[in-house]
């Protein structure tokens, strides 16, 4: 969050947790702290995001595309996630998995979860798979969430031999639940995460992540806004490229 105070710039930065509202947030510290410009990083617009319409502040979302969202005020910096979720995806399929699960959010919203999937199904289709809808998990995005939701879905789907995890926090959850019954990543299972978090380098296995480039989302995210504060420049949406880094949490399908 970015805030001026006798024409200087300062930051603000607020840690929002998942079970809080970053809208309502913003809009708060709008009127306490007299905010005049914010940066989202992460989370998802979706119907809470009506009360940002409120105010009248330049905003900048990382990492998610508010092409969509209706708040002319809002610029956005994010990666093309149809495109990384379906080469997410064609990695697994690559190494000859079929029996593959997705731990997510929202699939029918059109938000970067929505697309991550979408571009998935683009990948299973290509490669003539059917996708068992039983094998989407619709997860919390916490380290205890998705452990406990892996968990519970293996065993009910123990023939499952790969996933792809939207978060990187997500596919750590699910590794430690893996071995937790018995099931090694990747001999059993193969995981697929997403964010390219600095931790998935050290993890065991090391994790096969998108990558996304945070070091130039955060430099356009800031520029964005600097723009719209100083020069009442116009929000814009800015793709930036991904990669697809390929470590040891991913192996050949059992057969």
């Amino acid at each position: 969050l970015l805030y001026t105070h006798d024409h200087e710039a300062s930051f603000l930065v607020e840690y929002v947790d998942e079970t809080a509202d970053e809208f309502q947030t913003a809009v708060r510290l709008h009127h306490e702290k007299r905010v005049t410009g914010c940066i989202f990083l992460g989370g998802r617009i979706d119907e809470r995001a009506h009360v940002l319409t409120g105010i009248d502040m330049p905003m900048v979302f990382a990492t998610i595309s508010a092409e969509n969202a209706n708040l002319p005020r809002a610029g956005s910096v994010f990666i093309d996630n149809r495109m990384m979720g379906r080469l997410a995806m064609q990695t697994l399929i690559d190494a000859g998995h079929t029996k593959i699960a997705i731990f997510g959010g929202a699939r029918q919203s059109d938000d970067g979860f929505g697309q991550r999937y979408q571009g998935a199904m683009e990948a299973l289709e290509k490669a003539g798979i059917p996708f068992d809808g039983e094998r989407y998990v619709d997860t919390r995005f916490s380290l205890r969430g998705a452990y406990d939701t892996a968990r519970g879905f293996f065993a009910m789907k123990p023939d499952t031999t790969a996933v792809f995890a939207m978060s990187d926090t997500v596919a750590m959850g699910v590794i430690r639940a893996l071995s937790d019954i018995g099931r090694r990543v990747p001999q059993d299972v193969s995981v697929v995460g997403y964010d390219g978090i600095e931790m998935g380098k050290y993890f065991l296995p090391r994790l096969t992540t998108v990558e996304q480039p945070i070091n130039d989302i955060a430099r356009e995210s800031v520029a964005m806004l600097m723009g719209m504060l100083e020069k009442g420049e116009e929000p814009r949406h800015v793709v930036v490229p991904a990669s697809l880094i390929t470590r040891e949490s991913v192996g050949p399908a059992n057969k």
